[in-house]
């Protein structure tokens, strides 16, 4: 089409360049004619018109096909100009529609993700609230089986056991409440949330471990406390430690094993530091195991074919170290487990007047 175009335009190009050399070559012949006298001069002069007349058409013409030219390639240069906005505009719908996709994948893979973190997060809570309500669960119904069946005669004796099963629930309520709010404000670090307040550390360990006897003695494990102080007066949070003193005899009722004794020694540190020894008589565990047992779910291969969950020391773990103190342990095969904790939380000697 464009070739045609082109000789075509030649064509008429070739036809005006003949148009004025006839006029010129017949204005030529007329001059010629004049000066021979066989023509008047004003035949010359009309010629002349005509041929100027000729000549300023030709040029008139060829400019009007110039304009043309130049008219037919700016359409042609915006035309193909639209065609490749038309294209960028395609490519752009076609890259912005491949966008979309990808961003409308990616929510739904973060939507995914979103899910099974709530999923683990609620399996979580409601595994460390199983374990943590399980032993004083366990300690109140031993209280109310005591009261319900009359083995409890004196009305002063089942005044004090009402009080026992009531502070169980109290500690209950509470850890349930600390537990509620910690999901609720998405808190991460406990020593945000410590509520701390003066207490004998020496009483406080007596009539917990008192509670937690009875239960111990159902599994033939004896619990006993060494304190090289009578008082001990201290600076924190009697229910986390309290859950401290559960998690820990709770432990020991799962995997020492066999029947024997738990022994807790209460001295103080040094700079006012409290130090609780852990000890049981159980069968233990290797040594390199050993620098584990403070890992979120972990649990030694030793105590596989036992129904736990491995979250009861890391949350020792992390109860002593939101006091800002730090735990340490020792075991062996058949050399029973220890754990020693380290919390500054001691006051000092003279406020004990």
């Amino acid at each position: 089409m464009m070739g045609e175009e082109s000789m075509t335009q030649r064509e008429k190009n070739r036809w005006l360049y003949i148009t004025g050399a006839c006029a010129m070559g017949m204005e030529l012949l007329l001059c010629i004619l004049v000066s021979m006298r066989m023509l008047s001069g004003w035949v010359v002069l009309a010629g002349a018109l005509v041929c100027a007349v000729i000549v300023v058409y030709a040029y008139r013409l060829r400019e009007c096909e110039r304009e043309k030219e130049n008219l037919a390639g700016q359409l042609a240069s915006e035309q193909t100009q639209v065609r490749r906005l038309q294209e960028q505009l395609e490519q752009e719908k076609k890259e912005a529609a491949s966008q979309l996709e990808q961003e409308r994948a990616a929510s739904h893979r973060a939507l995914l993700q979103l899910q099974a973190e709530c999923e683990e997060r609620n399996e979580t809570f409601f595994s460390h609230v199983s374990h943590e309500l399980r032993l004083p669960v366990s300690v109140a119904v031993g209280y109310a089986e005591l009261l319900r069946d009359g083995v409890i005669k004196d009305a002063e004796e089942q005044r004090e056991y009402l009080g026992k099963i009531a502070d169980k629930l109290q500690y209950m309520n509470e850890l349930i409440g600390r537990n509620l709010a910690k999901v609720r404000d998405g808190a991460a670090d406990l020593s945000a949330g410590l509520q701390k307040v003066s207490f004998d550390l020496v009483d406080f360990l007596q009539k917990d471990l008192g509670d937690l006897r009875a239960a111990a003695q159902e599994k033939e494990i004896d619990c006993q406390l060494v304190t090289l102080a009578p008082t001990m007066p201290v600076l924190a949070d009697p229910v986390l430690l309290q859950h401290v003193l559960d998690n820990l005899v709770e432990n020991a009722m799962k995997y020492m094993g066999r029947p024997g004794t738990v022994t807790f020694v209460l001295a103080y540190g040094e700079n006012d530091e409290v130090v609780l020894t852990y000890r049981d008589d159980g069968f233990g565990m290797d040594s390199a195991q050993t620098s584990h047992i403070f890992e979120n779910g972990f649990r030694g291969s030793n105590t596989q074919s036992l129904s736990g969950s491995g979250h009861g020391l890391h949350l020792v773990d992390i109860i002593v170290r939101a006091h800002g103190g730090h735990c340490e342990a020792e075991s062996g095969p058949g050399m029973g487990m220890r754990i020693v904790l380290h919390l500054p939380i001691g006051m000092p000697q003279s406020d004990n007047t």
